[in-house]
């Protein structure tokens, strides 16, 4: 996987991860830097082992004019910002009032993220996936993949 810095690295993408119970619930993994165009086969393995869920959150990454439609398509309340924050970063209230329909998913995401519901949700994303993959990292010992290619890393 290109990494940001430009350099190659063997690195993967993976977990769908449950909030109440903090357990992944769905996986793949892929060898594609870009997040945005496994969400729409990680909501179906989603749906596939634990039903439809309700809400989703997710990374920027993930983010794509796409995939709000398809995730407002199916029902499920989705907060994905459009735009990588830091966790220190301040945003600027909400403007009063109902959303406009007439603005494009991008700007209607960053508006439900302004929202005290939506910045609320949204602070709770780091709490439900980190502490996953610490786990795995952390207290499993579990930093790399042993084998090498994406059909073994699957299996793996």
């Amino acid at each position: 996987m290109k990494m940001a810095d430009g350099a190659f690295a063997q690195a993967y993408t993976a977990p769908v991860v449950d909030g109440p119970h903090q357990i992944i619930v769905g996986a793949d993994v892929t060898a594609v830097a870009a997040d945005a165009p496994h969400l729409p086969g990680m909501v179906e393995a989603t749906e596939r082992h634990v039903g439809r869920r309700k809400r989703l959150t997710a990374d920027a990454g993930y983010h794509s004019e796409e995939n709000c439609r398809l995730l407002q398509a199916a029902g499920i309340d989705a907060l994905i910002p459009p735009d990588k924050l830091k966790h220190t970063d301040r945003l600027p209230r909400a403007p009063r009032g109902r959303i406009p329909h007439d603005l494009s998913m991008r700007q209607r995401m960053r508006r439900k993220r302004q929202t005290r519901v939506g910045w609320a949700v949204y602070r709770m994303h780091k709490a439900i996936a980190e502490p996953v993959l610490g786990q795995i990292k952390g207290a499993r010992g579990f930093q790399l993949f042993l084998l090498r290619g994406l059909r073994k890393v699957r299996a793996e």
